[in-house]
C-alpha cells in the first residue's frame, strides 16, 4: 500500500498494489473539505490500517487526523481529528506498538504558533492512542532539558519506529531547536508505560 496526496482533488489517496507490483485500487479519503495529506500508514494484523496526516477542513489552519481503514473493502472504520482549534496541527509520523498483547499507536503532532500555517518543525505533542482512536496520554516536547549540554530545547520528531515486539518500546528521530535558532539531530527511546 502507498499513501499520498491527490493535488487535483485535494484529498489523500491510498493505493493498493499486489506482491507483483500490479496496481489494484485507489481509495480517496475525505475527512472533510480539503483533506489534504496522509503522512504515514501502518498495517495492523487484522487487515486494517492506521493512517495519519493533516487536513484543513475548509479552514486556514491544519488539524491532525488519524483514520482506521478496513483494507478488505477500503471502508473507513473511524477518523479522529486531534487537537482541533489549537496550534497543534500536523501529524508527522506514528507507529503501532504492542505491550503484553495490547496494541497502541504512538504519534507526534507538530505545534505551530506562526501565522500562515507554515512548517516550522517546532516542538509538539508525543501522544499515545488506543486502536479505537482515543488519545490516552500526550506529552509536550517543548523546553526539554538536554542532559549533555544542560540547555532547554524544543524537540521535533520526524520518525517513530517500534522497538522489540510486545515490549511497548519505540524509538524516535528528529531534531532539536535551541534558543540561538540552530538545529541539531536528535533521537530517543520511549515505552508506552
Amino acid at each position: 500500500y502507498v499513501v499520498g496526496q491527490d493535488f487535483i482533488n485535494g484529498r489523500p489517496v491510498l493505493e493498493g498494489w499486489d506482491r507483483d507490483y500490479d496496481y489494484k485500487k485507489d481509495y480517496h479519503i475525505s475527512s472533510g473539505p480539503d483533506s489534504t495529506s496522509i503522512e504515514n500508514i501502518d498495517i495492523l494484523d487484522n487487515h486494517t490500517a492506521i493512517m495519519s496526516g493533516w487536513t484543513k477542513n475548509a479552514t486556514q489552519k491544519r488539524s491532525g487526523f488519524v483514520s482506521k481503514i478496513n483494507l478488505a473493502d477500503y471502508s473507513t472504520e473511524w477518523t479522529k481529528g486531534l487537537f482541533q482549534g489549537t496550534n497543534i496541527h500536523k501529524i508527522t509520523d506514528h507507529c503501532r506498538v504492542s505491550r503484553n498483547g495490547t496494541e497502541y499507536i504512538v504519534g507526534f503532532i507538530e505545534n505551530n504558533s506562526y501565522v500562515g500555517d507554515s512548517d516550522q518543525k517546532n516542538a509538539g505533542l508525543l501522544f499515545l492512542m488506543d486502536t479505537n482512536g482515543n488519545v490516552t496520554v500526550s506529552k509536550s516536547t517543548e523546553n526539554i532539558t538536554n542532559s549533555s549540554a544542560g540547555n532547554a530545547v524544543d524537540l521535533h520528531i520526524k520518525k517513530i519506529k517500534p522497538g522489540a515486539p510486545d515490549t511497548g518500546d519505540f524509538f524516535f528521530a528528529g531534531s532539536d531547536n535551541r534558543t540561538n535558532n540552530t538545529r541539531t539531530p536528535a533521537w530517543g527511546y520511549g515505552n508506552v508505560f
